[in-house]
C-alpha cells in the first residue's frame, strides 16, 4: 500500500483539483459545465497544471478515496464556492474540501460570486476571487485565477491558526 501511495502522490505533482457545485438539473449542470470549460479549465491549464474535476470522471472508483488523494497531494486546489446564482449556498462537498485544505495547511484558491455571502469571515481568507460571472466577466476570472494559482504554487503556505 505504501508503494501505491507513493506512486499516486508523484502522479499528482501537476494536478490541480477543481472542487465546485454541481446539479442534477440539466440547465444548472449546463451552467456549471460552461463555467468550468470557459473559465476554470483554461486558467488551470495556462499554469501548466492538469485540471481534475471528479464529478466529470466516469471511471469506476470510490470518489471519496480519489478526492482524499487529490486533497492531500495536489500542489494547489481551486475551491469554487459559487452556485448558479450569488444567493446559492456553497455545496457541502465544496466546504468539506476547503476545510481539508485549510486544516492541512495546503495551498488553495477560492472563488465566489461578487456579492456572495460567504459562510465564514472572508477577511480572514487569502486568495479569494469575488467577481461577476456573466459572459463579460469570464476573461477577468480566468486571468485572476491563473495569477492566484501561480502565486499559490510559488509560495509556501503560512502556518495555520
Amino acid at each position: 500500500a505504501v508503494e501505491l501511495n507513493s506512486l499516486m502522490q508523484r502522479g499528482h505533482k501537476k494536478h490541480c483539483l477543481v472542487v465546485m457545485s454541481h446539479s442534477r438539473n440539466p440547465d444548472d449542470m449546463g451552467w456549471f459545465n460552461s463555467w468550468y470549460k470557459t473559465v476554470l479549465m483554461p486558467a488551470v491549464e495556462l499554469t501548466g497544471h492538469l485540471p481534475v474535476r471528479l464529478s466529470l470522471d466516469d471511471s469506476p472508483h470510490v470518489i471519496t478515496d480519489e478526492l482524499q488523494a487529490h486533497l492531500a497531494s495536489d500542489p494547489v486546489v481551486v475551491v469554487d464556492l459559487g452556485g448558479v446564482t450569488p444567493e446559492a449556498e456553497p455545496s457541502p462537498h465544496v466546504l468539506y474540501a476547503l476545510g481539508m485544505r485549510q486544516g492541512s495547511n495546503l495551498q488553495y484558491v477560492m472563488m465566489a460570486w461578487n456579492g456572495q455571502r460567504l459562510p465564514f469571515d472572508g477577511a480572514l481568507t487569502k486568495r479569494v476571487i469575488m467577481e461577476g460571472r456573466a459572459l463579460i466577466d469570464r476573461a477577468t476570472n480566468r486571468t485572476r485565477l491563473r495569477q492566484l494559482i501561480q502565486e499559490a504554487t510559488t509560495s509556501t503556505p503560512s502556518p495555520g491558526p
